[in-house]
């Protein structure tokens, strides 16, 4: 499959307007739209509601534009983080993936993305955590059709902090969540690392393997105030063969040498 990745701006908290014009003017479909990556002109606390209106007008444009069902649309990963201080422009990252398939001798940039199971507050921060994520990541693999680990070159990852809601249906049922409101944020990033440094993570999509692999940069994102999922989102970019689009080429990423999967390289191209 091919992978377009676009970015546009933000004019306003709600602006969708830049990818519903690369919708209109063909460059992908709605239906082909599985991430996107944000920042948003909010503070980047807890009651940064800016988030929450950014997401929902990306989400309208989907559905406005596209065909497909509104629970569907509300499981593909969006990312987004607020305050754009100094000289930052507000603006989004379209990830779009089509059908169109390129050889099977070359290796290309392959993009997946999974939300993982529902997580209980009691267990953020905590070792199901870590197997939580780990069981996303795999699914984000399975996703991109990525079986092997080391063809994996980045992950990002958006996960849960624990609010007060969540500590009082913690201990409605007997249980205590792993910290207190305020430390959340280190305690919610920590899981992803140890995830996919885990046996868990590391095996195949399909052929289960313990052997130790080098893993690629991660970036997880506390998801704070608004975001009432308790899941975590995973998105990852690597290389499969067979991938449709440019034959990718660039600095080295990872233990292999060839075809890049940073994106960041190659905004507005075809993949």
């Amino acid at each position: 499959m091919a992978v377009v990745v676009a970015k546009v701006e933000l004019k306003t908290v709600m602006d969708a307007s830049g990818m519903a014009a690369l919708i209109k003017a063909g460059t992908f479909a709605a239906d082909e739209v599985i991430a996107v990556i944000g920042k948003t002109e909010g503070n980047g606390g807890v009651n940064d509601f800016t988030r929450i209106l950014a997401d929902q007008a990306f989400r309208g444009v989907l559905a406005e534009l596209g065909h497909r069902s509104e629970a569907d649309i509300r499981k593909i990963p969006m990312i987004w983080s607020g305050a754009c201080d100094g000289v930052l422009t507000p603006h989004a990252t379209v990830f779009a993936r089509d059908a169109r398939a390129g050889p099977a001798s070359h290796s290309r940039m392959a993009i997946g993305t999974a939300m993982s199971p529902a997580l209980l507050p009691e267990d953020i921060g905590r070792p199901a955590m870590v197997e939580n994520v780990a069981e996303g990541v795999k699914a984000a693999m399975c996703d991109a059709g990525i079986s092997d680990p080391a063809d994996v070159h980045y992950v990002q990852t958006k996960t849960p902090l624990i609010k007060i809601d969540l500590v009082r249906d913690a201990e409605s049922r007997g249980h205590h969540v792993a910290c207190e409101v305020h430390d959340s944020t280190g305690v919610s990033t920590a899981p992803p690392r140890s995830a996919l440094r885990s046996d868990s993570a590391r095996s195949r999509c399909r052929a289960p393997s313990r052997s130790a692999k080098t893993w690629p940069s991660i970036h997880r994102s506390p998801r704070r105030g608004g975001y009432k999922r308790r899941r975590n989102l995973a998105r990852l970019a690597g290389t499969a063969r067979a991938a449709g689009g440019l034959h990718c080429r660039g600095r080295r990423q990872g233990p292999r040498q060839g075809a890049t999967a940073d994106w960041r390289h190659h905004v507005g191209r075809t993949l």
